[in-house]
């Protein structure tokens, strides 16, 4: 155990180190709000940070690799890099999330797809949903475990997800445009879609 940090925020805390070298993340110490002597090395272009609930790891979204850096928090180490697949010009992934029993890592790939991350196999599989998912706020998850969305930012839907059988069903967003951001509410009740136009909330579509 780390007795030198407040463990329940500090990993809320890891950030893209802005310094010398942008491929490092910072552990910051919440009591002094500075960082600590520790960096850790990971991958090209990292752009967001996840953390499993249950506080085993912390993931880093290295965009210009398309991998993601698996850090143990006992030992503030990488200690595997799970490959999504080839980088494609222009189509890099942008937001990352993890589901709430920290079983699935979700990344929304800007070409058509959801990159899905198995933590227990390691395994990676995608989900085609269309209409380029994007957005690092663009992915949201129910606090039952029951469904994932992912905007889609070409069309004018949100993709819901199955987490059960990990299958994609579109939900359509009437006067949408560009859809951006995704959040659900606590109460499993109500999902909000930010697009450039408006903001539509929708009851009871879960």
């Amino acid at each position: 155990m780390f007795v030198n940090y407040k463990l329940s925020s500090l990993y809320h805390l890891l950030k893209q180190a802005i310094n010398n070298n942008p491929d490092y993340v910072v552990v910051i110490d919440v009591a002094t709000l500075t960082p600590t002597s520790t960096t850790i090395q990971v991958e090209n272009g990292p752009t967001a940070v996840a953390v499993t609930p249950n506080n085993q790891y912390v993931f880093v979204l290295n965009a210009s690799d398309n991998s993601v850096s698996v850090i143990n928090m006992q030992s503030l180490t990488v200690s595997r890099t799970v490959s999504l697949g080839s980088v494609t010009p222009g189509f890099l992934p942008q937001g990352m999330i993890v589901t709430p029993n920290s079983r699935y890592i979700l990344v929304n790939q800007f070409l058509n797809n959801v990159s899905v991350i198995d933590t227990q196999s390691w395994g990676v599989m995608n989900i085609n949903v269309g209409g380029q998912p994007g957005g690092i706020g663009g992915l949201a998850v129910t606090p039952d475990n029951q469904y994932a969305f992912v905007v889609n930012y070409q069309n004018n839907y949100v993709s819901q997800i199955d987490i059960n059988n990990l299958s994609a069903t579109p939900v359509n967003i009437m006067n949408g445009y560009s859809c951006t951001a995704i959040a659900v509410t606590p109460d499993n009740q109500y999902v909000l879609v930010s697009n450039l136009n408006t903001t539509n909330y929708y009851s009871k579509i879960i």
